[in-house]
C-alpha cells in the first residue's frame, strides 16, 4: 500500500527553500488526472479521457491506470509518464492547489534548508516568488478549467449523453467512468446541438476528446468487459478507413454559408513570407 503524499501550506520565515520534482510521488498518481478546459484537446492526443464520478463529486480525467491503457503511462521504475505532453497538474508538481480553501501547498519531501539545494519559495519582503506565483496563477486558471469541465460534464448528463464504462469502476463501484453514447449523439436534433455550443463549444470540445481518446484504451474496456492482456494498438484496416471516410462525409461542419477560405484570398498569399 503506497502512503499518500504530505503536503502542507509553505509557512514564511520556516519554509524557505524547495526543489523540484524528477517524477511525480507514487501517492499522486491514481486511476486518471484532473485536466483543464484549456488542455483537453491536447490531451485527447496521448491519454483517454472520462468523465469520473465519485465521492468528491464529477471531474473529467485523464486516464492513467494501467488496466485500462493499449500502453502504460508510466515507466514502473522511474515514474515518469511516458508521453508527449504532460497535464498542468503534473507539471505544477511539487505544489498544487488545497481543497476547498485553494491555499498553495508543497510537497513537504521537497523543502530543503539552503539555497544550494533549492529555489526560493518567498522573497524577503514575504510574498511569493516570481516562479512560485506563477505556478500558484497557473494551478489558479488550471482549478477554473476543470470546473468548466464539470458544468460541461453535468450538461451531457443532463442530455443523456453519457454511458458507463464498467470494466473502470473500482470494486466498490464508488468511482464510476463515462464516456459519450454515440449512438445517442447521433440522434440529437440541430437545435439540441445548438444548446450543446452554447458555452464557448467547450462542451463539443469536451464531447469531441471522449470519442477521440478512446483509442487509446484496450478494446475491452471499450466494449464494457474487462481485459488484462496488453494487446497493443489496434490496426486500422482498410475497410475502417473507408467507413471513416464515408462516416466523416456526413457531419455537417459548416458553421454559415460562407466558405471558410476563399479561393481568391488563398491564391493571393505570397508562398515567399515576404
Amino acid at each position: 500500500m503506497v502512503e499518500p503524499p504530505n503536503f502542507r501550506k509553505p509557512i514564511f520565515g520556516q519554509d524557505f527553500y524547495w526543489r523540484p520534482l524528477a517524477a511525480p510521488p507514487r501517492g499522486v498518481i491514481g486511476q486518471g488526472i484532473a485536466v483543464s478546459d484549456t488542455e483537453i484537446l491536447m490531451v485527447a492526443h496521448h491519454l483517454p479521457i472520462t468523465v469520473v464520478v465519485g465521492a468528491s463529486g464529477t471531474t473529467v480525467q485523464a486516464l492513467t491506470t494501467s488496466r485500462a491503457l493499449l500502453r502504460k503511462a508510466f515507466d514502473a521504475q522511474t515514474c515518469i509518464l511516458l508521453r508527449g505532453y504532460i497535464p498542468i497538474l503534473l507539471r505544477a508538481l511539487p505544489f498544487r492547489l488545497s481543497h476547498p480553501d485553494k491555499d498553495l501547498e508543497v510537497l513537504v519531501d521537497q523543502l530543503v534548508g539552503s539555497a544550494s539545494d533549492g529555489r526560493s519559495i518567498y522573497s524577503l519582503e514575504g510574498t511569493l516568488d516570481p516562479t512560485v506565483a506563477r505556478v500558484r496563477d497557473t494551478l489558479v486558471r488550471c482549478h477554473t478549467g476543470i470546473e468548466h469541465l464539470t458544468a460541461a460534464a453535468n450538461q451531457l448528463f443532463a442530455a443523456n449523453l453519457l454511458v458507463e464504462l464498467p470494466a473502470l469502476a473500482d470494486e466498490r463501484r464508488s468511482i464510476r467512468c463515462y464516456t459519450v453514447n454515440f449512438d445517442a449523439l447521433q440522434s440529437l436534433g440541430k437545435l439540441q446541438l445548438v444548446g450543446l455550443a452554447s458555452n464557448g463549444f467547450l462542451t463539443m470540445d469536451l464531447i469531441a476528446s471522449l470519442i477521440f481518446s478512446m483509442r487509446h484504451l484496450r478494446p475491452g474496456v471499450r466494449n464494457g468487459q474487462g481485459s488484462n492482456t496488453d494487446i497493443g494498438p489496434v490496426p486500422m484496416t482498410a475497410e475502417a478507413i473507408d467507413r471513416l471516410v464515408r462516416e466523416a462525409g456526413r457531419i455537417e461542419l459548416e458553421l454559415d454559408d460562407g466558405d471558410m477560405i476563399h479561393a481568391d484570398v488563398l491564391s493571393n498569399i505570397p508562398l515567399d513570407g515576404a
